[in-house]
């Protein structure tokens, strides 16, 4: 985040009011830092720009907050990486977004220190598939391993397709749960790649 501003605190206060603009003055100081930082995490421009706008009409709508907050910049930071997460997260659980997270996790993308998370993250969800009651593994391997679709998981299992793929719920309910319980739960969409791929 850039540097703070010599008056913040009064904008705060002014914005609080409903001073359109103070809140300018905020938009415009900070603008840049909220789109780099959702860039970084979606590397798409036009979500980036998305999500920057999403953030200060967050903070919008939360102005009467503010002059209660006594760091602007940690209280901006939390807003909009929890918006973004969210966002996130929403957008790569659904398998319509495959391609999205081939392109994302593209190995070429990756730094030394994020290619040492990964590697960390596939590890655990390793352990949680390794701790998957027997018939949510069979399921979850037989989908993600073999590649094979419900309806023939079902014919191989001798279950209906809507059992296949309510086991298929309760197995990445359940990864997703050891992830979060083993401090991951900040990773769940570099986790999420390794569920649909």
């Amino acid at each position: 985040m850039g540097n703070r501003l010599n008056n913040e605190d009064a904008l705060l206060e002014q914005v609080a009011a409903g001073d359109h603009a103070s809140f300018k003055v905020i938009f415009t100081h900070y603008w840049r830092d909220i789109y780099l930082f959702s860039l970084k995490l979606t590397k798409s421009p036009d979500q980036a720009k998305d999500l920057a706008q999403d953030i200060f009409a967050r903070l919008w709508d939360m102005r009467q907050h503010l002059p209660e907050v006594r760091n602007f910049k940690a209280f901006l930071y939390t807003v909009s990486r929890n918006l973004i997460l969210d966002h996130l997260r929403k957008k790569v659980f659904s398998v319509a977004n495959e391609e999205y997270l081939v392109t994302y996790f593209d190995e070429s993308n990756y730094s030394p220190h994020l290619m040492t998370a990964y590697k960390e993250l596939e590890n655990t969800v390793q352990e949680a598939v390794r701790q998957l009651p027997p018939q949510l593994y069979q399921v979850y391997y037989l989908s993600r391993v073999e590649g094979l679709t419900h309806e023939e998981i079902g014919q191989k299992m001798n279950i209906t397709r809507m059992t296949s793929k309510n086991y298929m719920v309760r197995a990445l309910q359940f990864i997703r749960k050891y992830m979060a319980e083993h401090g991951h739960d900040m990773g769940l969409y570099l986790i999420s790649y390794i569920f649909l791929k």
